[in-house]
């Protein structure tokens, strides 16, 4: 009974310690990786710090306890099966977290648009992406829905796309009349569609988000008189 007692505490003594281990050793892996390796990456690798270390300590803390390995293997080889089943949803959120990383749709710092939120992108975990929208809240969205629904990108300027569609009358210079109003406030004027009566064109700029607001209203203004009303 002593025996079995001491090798208990050895096997949770060797666990323990592979925990503060990993624990401290998150931070000089982060020191080596800043400046050599970007952000996103260092986020994945860093995060894999400890599970890596727990996975190298359970052998030992095993065999501490008379544990056969062969044995082992073949129930957490039956465990490991149910536990997928259960947690289907959490391991497609850490598939879609490596497509993340190895596609690299975006990076930490990006500005992006997906799951209906937009904001700067500053976490992407082994579960889900942060962000940080622009009237201070910070938005996690998980992996597989990040993968799943359309994302947009936006410049590293910090723009996003302001669009109206408009439509104008079929008539000689309808369209010259909102191109020049168009690029009088840095807009452009791409026609989407030709039918009997009207036309029907976009009107694109580019703002920040502070000013999107505002700045379609003064655009809504400006076209609004050469605008097919009808």
């Amino acid at each position: 009974m002593n025996v079995m007692f001491w090798d208990v505490v050895r096997a949770l003594a060797i666990l323990t310690l592979t925990w503060f281990l990993a624990t401290w050793l998150r931070h000089p892996v982060r020191r080596l990786l800043a400046g050599h390796v970007e952000p996103t990456t260092a986020g994945f690798l860093l995060g894999a710090v400890r599970p890596v270390c727990m996975a190298l300590a359970l052998p030992p803390a095993l065999d501490a306890v008379g544990v056969s390995m062969t044995s082992t293997l073949a129930v957490l080889s039956t465990a490991g099966l149910a536990i997928a089943l259960a947690l289907r949803d959490a391991l497609s959120n850490v598939a879609s977290g490596a497509i993340l990383l190895t596609v690299r749709p975006f990076l930490v710092g990006d500005r992006v648009s997906v799951a209906g939120h937009t904001g700067v992108v500053s976490r992407i975990g082994f579960l889900l992406v942060e962000l940080d929208t622009d009237d201070g809240r910070r938005v996690s969205v998980m992996n597989d829905k990040v993968v799943a629904l359309p994302m947009e990108r936006h410049g590293a300027d910090g723009l996003v796309r302001l669009e109206l569609v408009v439509r104008l009358p079929r008539r000689a210079g309808a369209v010259a009349e909102i191109e020049a109003v168009a690029h009088s406030v840095g807009a452009e004027v791409v026609v989407q569609e030709v039918e009997v009566e009207r036309v029907r064109v976009v009107v694109r700029v580019r703002v920040h988000p502070t000013e999107l607001a505002a700045r379609q209203r003064a655009l809504w203004a400006a076209l609004d008189p050469h605008v097919f009303n009808s």
